[in-house]
This record gives structure tokens, sequence and C-alpha cells, in this order.
């Protein structure tokens, strides 16, 4: 995979706060990309984004987290689904949610691996970006056979604010075995106003 970055002259603020390259044919280890993805728990501000990836910042966040070649970094790949959350508004954010429901899609039916976390980064950044629009995307997975998902699930139902996850939640809760997941519903409920 290829990418092209754009020339800017200014300075990232962080690690070294190296100046911007001038645009390069780079793998997908370009040292900026890393740099500006490369914190565990961090991801930057969209700002920070398009100050390396310019106005093709939402298609190389996309190629990046869809990029499953044997090279690939996962840690970069779920700061990538990550991002993609700050494109709320943009002209771009259809393309972002799109690419966040085909991660739902295509990695919703494992049930195991590192891509469960791609899912749930999916799931929470959909939730953030869509709102109401997402709910229907994420019920399904409700039921995952993962407690770590189904905990997402819920966190991700009450990020959307809408009463639509209600009644999912509900019936989940009344399935639910698990203390993390039943924890993660009721907080959901309570955000969602609906803690009865």
């Amino acid at each position: 995979m290829r990418w092209i970055y754009p020339v800017f002259g200014i300075a990232l603020a962080g690690a070294l706060g190296a100046g911007i390259a001038t645009a390069l044919d780079a793998p997908p280890g370009d040292p900026e990309v890393v740099e500006l993805l490369g914190g565990m728990n961090y991801v930057p501000d969209q700002s920070s984004i398009d100050a390396v990836l310019g106005a093709t910042a939402v298609d190389e966040l996309i190629a990046i987290a869809e990029d499953d070649s044997q090279g690939s970094d996962p840690g970069l790949r779920m700061r990538a689904f990550r991002a993609l959350a700050q494109y709320d508004g943009s002209p771009d954010e259809g393309t972002a949610s799109a690419a966040l429901r085909r991660a739902i899609d295509t990695f919703g039916t494992l049930e195991r691996g590192t891509e469960l976390l791609f899912l749930r980064a999916s799931m929470l950044s959909l939730a953030t970006l869509d709102g109401a629009n997402a709910v229907p995307d994420l019920v399904g997975l409700l039921p995952h056979p993962s407690r770590d998902i189904r905990a997402a699930c819920a966190q991700a139902l009450g990020i959307t604010g809408s009463s639509a996850a209600i009644v999912p939640l509900r019936n989940q809760d009344l399935d639910e075995t698990v203390p993390q997941v039943k924890i993660a519903i009721a907080d959901a409920l309570f955000h969602l106003g609906s803690s009865d």
C-alpha cells in the first residue's frame, strides 16, 4: 500500500516536534503516521490528523484501518478506527461512517482475535459519529459471544443517546449473566435516562 502526503511547512507538537515531511511514497510504517497514531490510549485530535494527512485525511485513515496485509500494525489500525469518529459534520462523514459499518459487518461475526479490538473501536466510533442512526448497526451485537464485545456494544448504545436503544438493552439485561456486561448495560441505560 502506498500513501502520498502533502507538503506542509508546520511542525507537529509531540515527540521530537519533528516537521512534516515533503510528499513521499511511503509504506504503512511511515514514521509520521506511526508517531501520529502511535500512543496506545491516545488518539490525536482532528487538527493534528489533518496537519499530517491533509485533505485526504479520511481516506488515509480508512486505508490504515482497512489494511489487513501481513505487515500492518494492529495498534495503528485500531487507532485509525477510533480517529474516524472525529470527522462528524464534515463532508466526509458518510465515507467515515460507511467504513465503520463495513468493519462492524466484517468483524461482527468473529468470536476471538485481534479483530475484536477493531470491532470495539468501530462500534464506539460509529455511535459517536452517527448517534441514533447507529442503533440498528449495533443492537445485533448485544448477544455477541464475547463478553467484551457485549459490554462495548452496551457502551456504544449509551453513547448514541437514542431511546431506541433502551428496549434492546433491557432485553439483553434479562438474559445477561456476566457482571461486566450487566454493569455496562446499567450505565448505558442510566445515560439514556432509563435507570429503572
